[in-house]
């Protein structure tokens, strides 16, 4: 679904002289252990991550969490 997105925004002719783009990020829900506050957290380290790799780009954080993540919250 995503990357559908950042294709239709890409393709999309709204302002003919600027070229509009999209970078993405993607997390899913971990179950009940996860919170809204954690899941946020993943998708905007994916979000930087998309934008680091250039324009149009759709980043998804894995389903484990990384060394540095605080299981605490």
């Amino acid at each position: 679904l995503a990357d559908s997105i950042v294709q239709s925004v890409r393709m999309a002719e709204l302002l003919p002289e600027w070229r509009i783009t999209c970078s993405a990020g993607v997390a899913a829900w971990q179950g009940t252990e996860d919170t809204s506050e954690k899941l946020l957290k993943r998708v905007d380290r994916a979000l930087y991550r998309a934008k680091a790799g250039g324009r149009d780009q759709v980043s998804v954080e894995s389903a484990m969490p990384s060394a540095g993540d605080n299981p605490m919250g």
